[in-house]
């Protein structure tokens, strides 16, 4: 069974921060997300 990781999902919890230094952070490692399972797909 393969697991998958909804990104969507993740991002209202990045919300849930009230440092931007955080919030920053966590956004970017959810874009490497997408982008990485972006290019996997894709090839």
């Amino acid at each position: 069974m393969q697991k998958k990781i909804d990104i969507k999902a993740l991002k209202p919890l990045v919300l849930l921060s009230h440092d931007a230094d955080t919030i920053a952070y966590q956004e970017n490692i959810l874009e490497f997300l997408q982008t990485t399972k972006d290019e996997i797909l894709n090839t």
